[in-house]
This record gives C-alpha cells, sequence and structure tokens, in this order.
C-alpha cells in the first residue's frame, strides 16, 4: 500500500496527474455542522492547556450518551476513553493478550490488525471472507479457527468492513459474540464506518454482548486529520487505555475535543447527506462493472470502499496496481495489503471527486479488458491447430 502510494507521489511530483483512489480520505466530504463547531473553538490559553489523558469527561459522556443510543444499552463515561482508532487496535491488542498468543481477524481485513499483531508478537489466525459466498463470514468456520488456533485471546472483526464495504447482519454480529464469550475469547468490534451503511443494511442498533468497540470521527464525518477516536469496553479496560495515552503521547488537543463534544451533543447531527453520497457514487461504480468480462466484485451495502477481482487479467492485484499507475496514470490500492485472500484484488475509494471517480472507473475497466483480451489472442496463438 505504502509503496504505491510512494510511487504515485513521486509521478504527481514530476508532473503528472494521477487519479488517487488509493486512500480513504473522506475530507471532500466533511460534515458542516462538524467543521462549523471547529470554527467556532476560541484559542486561549485555557483550550492550550493539557486534557485528561482519558479524554476530556464531558466529551465522554457526549459519546457515552451517543453509545447508548446507538446501542440501546447504558454506558457511562468511564466505559469511554477517547484514542485515536488506529492507536487503538494496538493498545487492544497489547492490554487484551500477551505475546504468543493469537488473534483471529477477517481476511481480508484493515491491515493495521496484523501490523499490531505483529508489532505486539502475537499470533495471527484468518477467517477467510470470499467472494463466493458474498464476504458473508460463517460462524462455524469460525469456531473451527478459535478451536485450532494457539491460546486464542482476541477476535477482531470491522462492520462494515475495509476493504469490503460490507456490514454484516445483526445475527451474525450477536452469534459472533455469544460464540466469543463462550469460547473465553476478547470480541473487539471496529465500527469505524458504523453509520455509512446503506439503505439496504440498516444501521446497527444494537450491543454485542462482552464486546469492546472502536469508533472514529474520522470516516462519518469526514474528518481524518482529527484523530478522535473512542473506545467503549469496561471500566478497566478503558482506564488501561487512557494509561497509554500518557505514556506515549500525554492527551489529544483539547479544542478538537471541545468541538467533536459539541458536536456530538448537537441535536441536528445526521449522517443521511454522507450515506446518500456514498450510496449514490455506489450505485454508479457498480454500474460501470456491472458487465464487465474483465473484473468481478460484491457490490457493497455500506461504506466507501469497492474490492474488485482483476484475476482474468492474470495478473496478482498488486502487478495490476502498478501496471495501472504507470499506463493509465490511476492509483489504486493493492488487494493483497488486507491479507493473503486479496492477493488478485484491488481496492478503490469512492470518497474522492466524483468526476474522477468516474473516469479512473472507466480507465481502470479499459485497462483490464485491454490485459484480458491480449491474454485471450496469446493464449489462441499457442493453442494447435
Amino acid at each position: 500500500m505504502f509503496e504505491i502510494l510512494s510511487e504515485a507521489n513521486r509521478l504527481q511530483r514530476s508532473g503528472r496527474r494521477i487519479i488517487r483512489l488509493e486512500i480513504g480520505d473522506t475530507s471532500e466530504n466533511a460534515d458542516r455542522l462538524l467543521v462549523e463547531k471547529l470554527n467556532r473553538v476560541a484559542f486561549s490559553n485555557e483550550v492550550l492547556g493539557y486534557s485528561p489523558s482519558a479524554g476530556e469527561f464531558e466529551l465522554r459522556g457526549a459519546f457515552a450518551k451517543v453509545q447508548s443510543d446507538w446501542k440501546k444499552h447504558v454506558f457511562r463515561e468511564e466505559n469511554i476513553v477517547v484514542t485515536p482508532a488506529n492507536a487503538a487496535v494496538s493498545q487492544l491488542f497489547h492490554l487484551l493478550a500477551d505475546a504468543g498468543d493469537t488473534v483471529i481477524m477477517p481476511d481480508p481485513c484493515f491491515p493495521t490488525y496484523r501490523l499490531a499483531a505483529e508489532f505486539a508478537d502475537l499470533r495471527v489466525a484468518n477467517f477467510t471472507l470470499s467472494e463466493g459466498a458474498h464476504f458473508s463470514p460463517n460462524l462455524d468456520e469460525i469456531l473451527q479457527v478459535i478451536r485450532r488456533s494457539v491460546r486464542p485471546k482476541i477476535l477482531i472483526i470491522d462492520s462494515p468492513s475495509n476493504p469490503l464495504g460490507i456490514s454484516h447482519p445483526r445475527e451474525f454480529m450477536q452469534g459472533l459474540g455469544q460464540m466469543c464469550l463462550e469460547s473465553g475469547v476478547n470480541l473487539v468490534v471496529d465500527e469505524t464506518y458504523r453509520n455509512l451503511t446503506y439503505s439496504s443494511s440498516p444501521v446497527p442498533e444494537y450491543v454485542i454482548e462482552g464486546a469492546t468497540y472502536i469508533y472514529s470521527l474520522s470516516k462519518d464525518a469526514g474528518a481524518p486529520g482529527l484523530r478522535l477516536g473512542f473506545v467503549t469496553g469496561s471500566e478497566s479496560l478503558a482506564a488501561k487505555v487512557a494509561d497509554y495515552n500518557s505514556l506515549f503521547y500525554s492527551c489529544l488537543p483539547k479544542s478538537l475535543q471541545l468541538a467533536a463534544q459539541s458536536f456530538l451533543e448537537d441535536e441536528s447531527r445526521s449522517y443521511t447527506q454522507a450515506v446518500s453520497i456514498y450510496e449514490a457514487r455506489a450505485k454508479e461504480v457498480s454500474e460501470i462493472f456491472s458487465n464487465a468480462r474483465s473484473i468481478s466484485f460484491v457490490k457493497p451495502n455500506a461504506s466507501i470502499y469497492f474490492f474488485l477481482n482483476v484475476s482474468e487479467t492474470g495478473l496478482t492485484g498488486q502487478e495490476f496496481a502498478f501496471e495501472l499507475l504507470n499506463q493509465k496514470s490511476v492509483c489504486v490500492c493493492p488487494g493483497i495489503g488486507f491479507g493473503p485472500a486479496g492477493d488478485r484484488y484491488v481496492r478503490i475509494s469512492i470518497a474522492g471527486d466524483r468526476d474522477e471517480l468516474q473516469v479512473g472507473c472507466e480507465r481502470i475497466l479499459d485497462f483490464a479488458d485491454h490485459l484480458v483480451s491480449r491474454r485471450t489472442l496469446s493464449k489462441a496463438s499457442i493453442e494447435p491447430n
């Protein structure tokens, strides 16, 4: 992922115009209410001081109320800690498991999970999400992975998924929670894209017994640069994450926290506009690729991503991505970065400029069709008459 990002940046610096579809940067569709709250923050000595390592108490209270409304379950300030969502993954892995234990995760999944496991010296066990099953996980298969694993301590899952754009149904998520409770495994649910679910998939308004949740304003509110996220869990776990914050960066900026508090407390807050934007774009992208002979995909029901299968071209996702960048000036993310199952895939983000998205997708399809045609002719030329 970072290799192609670096190459795209190099080409851009050399003067080439690159269509960027590789990064899930939602800032172009930043929530106007949040931007308004940020602009109202008055910088003074007060907001330039330290905040508590767990986050401003009023912000934790505001998110506790929001989370309680979302989950139909009562959470208190003591269940909440403010921390960047990426950091939360590493923090939870260190706190919930010891070196040599196993963390179980989907394949494909958000790359930080694997990197954080490696950093914490944890084993990784995968359960595969396959295109043939519409990327739907299977509880029986997951149970077998748990049983085969060496000291399984954590199972992490993102719903909606990055890179798949799939929100898993309530029945599955609650069944997974029960399975983890019975197996003595800590369930971590990453809900970074929680509110970006399309009309075909309801927003998850239920609690999963025993789960710890990660959430962020990065995607729903279109503010990835704020690095404001939340962990919801037991009081003791939240306190330990706060200790990590104190050790590594002391606290997050108070001014950003106060703006986020005001945003979460505002009753006019809504994610409807963002959802309508991404759902409409998902429809447009689906129409571009719907009859393609060179690319297959599962239509997303949430989030900002498409995971495109390019195996018909004869290239791996990484080979496809680099050749596409060099020949068509379109940057996409190689699927191998999300796990072994993504080797023949590339991920595109639909969060950027709409016109560039359309042009980029048309170039992807044209490039893939060309590769398939060339491959077909090559096979025909070597087949005996």
